[in-house]
């Protein structure tokens, strides 16, 4: 399904769904977030692409962190320094020395914002806290790093990886579907507890991921 497919249909029941239970649900606390899901294959590789700037590409250090958090915010610098201490793979690109963008990949957990949605199962790898510099957008970026970071995977036994957009975000989806990712549509809903899970399940392969114990940790193995 492509993201004009998703979109398309579902705006009817979304818009319908919003109307009627906004209003109730914000008075609960509730959040709900309309999102795409979208899964690739580790054996299908992103193209390599040229760029429009000279870049030099390499795994995340420690020490990127607050380079990056000076740039993005305490919002946005937090979610980063959290994958970084959760042990998830990044990769930057470098131009002249600076950080023009980021992405991370989980090998443990699907988060959003700050909530745990659900567990990997062991060969998965989840994309996300993904951002280009302003300066350097349009310059094809991001598909340099997402490729570098879909191959990192892949050599640490991935056999998919995935990701979530916001449905509104129609250039992302449009721009991440060429590439061949298969997508379906993946509401979550936030509880005032902190609990937060997909609507209508786990899509694909994350229903083979564990179930997160009661404090949102990954259960163990039986």
């Amino acid at each position: 399904m492509t993201p004009r497919q998703s979109a398309r249909g579902t705006s009817a029941v979304v818009t319908v769904a919003r109307r009627t239970l906004g209003p109730l649900v914000a008075r609960l606390g509730v959040r709900v977030f309309d999102l795409i899901y979208g899964e690739r294959p580790i054996a299908q590789v992103p193209p390599e692409v040229p760029t429009a700037a000279a870049l030099t590409v390499r795994l995340a250090h420690p020490d990127d962190v607050p380079a990056i958090a000076a740039r993005v915010g305490d919002v946005e610098g937090a979610r980063v320094a959290r994958a970084a201490e959760r042990g998830d793979v990044g990769v930057v690109a470098l131009s002249d020395g600076a950080i023009a963008g980021y992405i991370w990949g989980s090998r443990t957990v699907v988060e959003l914002l700050d909530l745990t949605l659900c567990t990997l199962p062991p060969d998965g790898g989840y994309v996300h806290a993904a951002y280009v510099m302003p300066e350097h957008r349009g310059k094809r970026v991001l598909q340099v790093i997402a490729r570098a970071l879909h191959l990192e995977l892949a050599a640490r036994g991935c056999s998919f990886t995935c990701r979530l957009i916001d449905r509104a975000n129609y250039a992302s989806l449009v721009a991440t579907e060429r590439s061949g990712i298969d997508y379906r549509w993946a509401p979550v809903v936030a509880l005032p507890s902190g609990r937060a899970f997909f609507l209508l399940g786990r899509p694909g392969a994350l229903r083979r991921g564990l179930p997160l114990s009661h404090d949102g940790t990954r259960a163990a193995r039986v």
